[in-house]
């Protein structure tokens, strides 16, 4: 895949598919790839991975310096905000342990908790 994306010369800030495997995340950031790029419903890769329950490629991408406070997305919430009320507490809780932030407020100022 790599050999591929050197050869052909892609742009490594292309939009991915949401479901674009933990290894083409780890490509893309080697080439440089914006970990907080947003894709055509201005939902960066976490929220994405979160949206999913995919827990691997949420810390991959947290690792990687992803914003877990990103709220620039078209319901202007943040990842946290949207597990919490998906019911997804596994995953609110991982959110929580790499810092998301429990008071920030979303457009109307409510809180994830």
């Amino acid at each position: 895949m790599e050999r591929y994306v050197l050869t052909h010369k892609r742009n490594v800030n292309v939009r991915n598919r949401n479901n674009a495997p933990a290894e083409m995340i780890e490509l893309l950031l080697e080439r440089r790839a914006l970990v907080n790029n947003q894709d055509k419903n201005n939902q960066a890769p976490l929220y994405n991975a979160c949206s999913i329950g995919n827990v691997g490629r949420a810390g991959l991408l947290l690792m990687l310096a992803a914003d877990v406070d990103d709220d620039e997305n078209a319901f202007r919430i943040t990842a946290l905000h949207m597990v919490i009320v998906g019911g997804d507490l596994g995953m609110a809780k991982f959110l929580v342990e790499y810092n998301a932030d429990l008071l920030r407020g979303d457009k109307h100022s409510e809180r994830a908790i």
